[in-house]
């Protein structure tokens, strides 16, 4: 028992809390099984190691900001057209996302856009890879606001570094010129390293109007439909369908 506090308290000033939380468990099985060596080294690291990587799903869950609750395994196939239960599991194997491929998915209110948007996302974290999930309101204010604040500066950086960012509501309202330059840039900046989840009610053709600039949404369009798999959702709202009263 004292070896055990002994190696607890060395584990804990290696900062190895993975393993000092399951180094007892480990240590009785080794007793009562007289593994070798080896395989005794070798379920100490994987233990170490299995805790870090829950860390890391945990830590980026946290800030890729997901809806709650919105997995792919409920995703509600009978409310929404344009799309099949045999494609939503080819994306959920994200070999888009590796190939950096970008996807637009495009619909009314209701349909299920922000759902399978942040299902994916919820997948991707799951898979190891670094997510944001923002409206489109909040990345405005972001870029708006990265040279001014430390927070801010923060977010841009998180935003920038990301595997897959997910802008959702996108052009639900129009922007001022200063905010389409900003949003050109950071899709400038992230395309060709990240992969790019879009979902927006309004077909692309009308986001110059939204914009105020057809050339810059032009130029904005180049770079996310170039690897790109558009998505377009049909069907009555979800949430009409399924409203809730007060009796």
């Amino acid at each position: 028992m004292d070896n055990i506090k002994a190696i607890k308290s060395r584990l804990k000033e290696l900062k190895l809390y993975g393993l000092q939380t399951k180094i007892e468990e480990i240590v009785t099985e080794a007793c009562a099984s007289s593994i070798g060596f080896a395989e005794y080294t070798l379920k100490i690291f994987d233990a170490e190691l299995k805790c870090r990587e829950t860390n890391r799903i945990t830590q980026n869950m946290k800030s890729a900001r997901l809806p709650p609750e919105n997995e792919l395994d409920n995703y509600d196939f009978s409310n929404a057209n344009g799309i099949t239960a045999l494609q939503v599991n080819q994306l959920k194997e994200l070999n888009w996302l590796n190939q950096k491929y970008n996807l637009l998915i495009l619909g009314p209110p209701g349909v299920g856009k922000t759902f399978l948007a942040s299902g994916l996302g919820r997948e991707a974290v799951k898979n190891g890879y670094a997510v944001i999930f923002r409206t489109m309101s909040e990345i405005t204010s972001t870029l708006k606001l990265k040279d001014v604040t430390r927070s801010a500066g923060a977010e841009y950086k998180r935003i920038t570094k990301a595997q897959l960012l997910i802008i959702d509501d996108m052009m639900m309202f129009p922007l001022e010129r200063h905010d389409a330059v900003n949003l050109f840039h950071l899709i400038n900046e992230v395309h060709e390293n990240a992969s790019i989840i879009i979902t927006s009610n309004k077909d692309p053709k009308g986001w110059s109007e939204m914009m105020q600039d057809g050339v810059l949404t032009a130029a904005i369009l180049d770079r996310l439909m170039f690897k790109c798999q558009p998505i377009n959702l049909t069907g009555n709202s979800y949430r009409m369908a399924h409203r809730k009263t007060i009796f």
